[in-house]
């Protein structure tokens, strides 16, 4: 159960939970950062949210759950059937961002000396992914994930806040497959859901058919640097199993959350 549910259970006022939130993300980014650039940021965003829990009710909701686990299937049927719902993914908010020149420029910097670029001297998402999940740059993969993490975080939250305050959604839906482990927004959201596979190899070949070209052994690496099913399952609200067609795993998410 997230904490934001837990404080709701507790009947707790949500605006002295989210100061407390906001209090502790502040200190955990100067120390994460060093940066006072970046520390500025956070604490305008956070100031920022709280703003819109004490003016609004808001629910975020967030979908994640291991790579071929049906998530996605999950999202897209939601849309379908919910076409009001705004829906941001984060994974197009993650390819988004290798459109900035600026943001290419410093990922540059931080793998230097890797082979990252294509024969057109640009950045290779594969060739990168290549590099970060070899077992061999654990430390160049920490300093990767510390700068792409906060980059989406950032680009997030302007599209959460533009959701909230510029367009009056009350209800935001995130697909998240790294929701747990980048740690950033998992404590503001209202309800976590984890789609999840009982049969590893299907879901292994789920990804294989839909990303021809990486192998098995790319995709088990990734797999492996992602939080196990079960520790998923022990941080989220709900948790629904997709052992079946897509249309049954709608229905188990509909009697546990309530998207109205």
């Amino acid at each position: 159960m997230t904490l934001n549910r837990k404080v709701a259970k507790l009947k707790i006022p949500r605006w002295i939970f989210v100061i407390f939130c906001t209090t502790l993300a502040t200190v955990l980014a100067y120390f994460l950062f060093w940066q006072i650039s970046q520390l500025i940021f956070w604490i305008s965003a956070m100031f920022s949210l709280i703003i819109a829990f004490i003016l609004r009710k808001y629910r975020l909701l967030a979908i994640t759950g291991t790579i071929g686990s049906g998530k996605s299937t999950l999202v897209k049927l939601l849309s379908k059937q919910f076409p009001e719902l705004l829906i941001i993914d984060c994974d197009e908010v993650t390819h988004s961002l290798f459109d900035s020149l600026k943001f290419q420029q410093k990922l540059k910097e931080i793998l230097n000396g890797n082979p990252i670029l294509n024969s057109s001297g640009e950045l290779d998402r594969r060739a990168i992914g290549k590099v970060i999940f070899d077992p061999a740059n654990s430390d160049l993969k920490t300093k990767y994930l510390r700068f792409i993490n906060f980059a989406i975080f950032k680009k997030l939250l302007k599209l959460i806040m533009s959701g909230l305050i510029l367009n009056g959604e009350d209800l935001i839906v995130l697909e998240a497959p790294t929701l747990f482990e980048s740690r950033f927004l998992a404590p503001f959201c209202f309800e976590i859901i984890t789609v999840y596979l009982d049969d590893e190899e299907e879901a292994l070949r789920r990804v294989l058919k839909r990303e021809a070209d990486m192998s098995a052994e790319e995709i088990k690496n990734r797999i492996r640097h992602q939080f196990p099913i079960q520790k998923k399952i022990s941080m989220s609200d709900v948790s629904i199993a997709n052992n079946g067609p897509p249309e049954t795993m709608l229905t188990k998410f509909l009697a546990e959350v309530d998207v109205k």
